[in-house]
């Protein structure tokens, strides 16, 4: 009798422990995957914040031997409107400290020098928006991203593209200094949108 006692007493220990254990396991559960999710959620963020500056490295790299005085912007309704420029979408000269999504610039040929005589043909980088998509502010095609889409060179008949799934690009010439920003986004758990940039900032040296 005293040994069925025993055994009954040693089931109830094992039935109270695994009572108590097992919400302790659940909670560490929980904790262990959220935590498994925010660290692919911050793997996500480095690899978007990386493939966005290198992208923003690489147009610097194309631009900063441009002749400064080859640069050009496409003219917008409010540059016709002011005379700066004959119709929309045409090349005109950039206005100081204006910001732009397309640019056009002659390169140096050879070694760089402060009075580039070669110049290349002209090199373009123009922000083209996803074709799903329309230039109004709003999401067209449900991903979570707003009037996204890519930036491509294009050169002598090529289109080359620098940067995929940015929602934003912007050149910006103040004197001699180039400023480029790209912008993107990342869709997180729960719908909510995480949104970052690169900037770019080089000093153009050629006239």
């Amino acid at each position: 009798m005293s040994k069925s006692t025993q055994q009954g007493f040693t089931l109830l220990e094992v039935m109270i422990t695994i009572a108590l254990v097992l919400p302790s396991m659940a909670v560490i559960f929980m904790c262990t995957e959220r935590t498994s999710r925010n660290i692919v959620a911050d793997d996500n963020v480095a690899k978007i914040m990386e493939t966005l500056q290198r992208s923003a490295v690489r147009i610097g790299q194309i631009a900063r031997p441009g002749s400064l005085s080859s640069f050009r912007v496409k003219a917008n309704e409010d540059d016709v409107l002011n005379a700066m420029a004959n119709q929309v979408g045409e090349w005109m000269e950039p206005i100081d400290g204006q910001t732009r999504s397309t640019m056009q610039f002659r390169s140096a040929t050879g070694r760089l020098s402060m009075n580039a005589q070669g110049l290349t043909s002209p090199r373009s980088f123009v922000f083209v928006m996803d074709t799903e998509e329309e230039d109004n502010d709003e999401d067209d095609d449900g991903d979570g991203l707003v009037d996204e889409g890519k930036v491509m060179l294009e050169y002598d008949g090529n289109q080359v593209v620098m940067a995929s799934n940015v929602e934003g690009c912007e050149f910006n010439i103040t004197g001699r200094t180039l400023r480029i920003v790209l912008s993107a986004g990342l869709i997180r758990r729960g719908g909510s949108i995480q949104r970052f940039s690169s900037e770019e900032t080089l000093y153009l040296r050629n006239n």
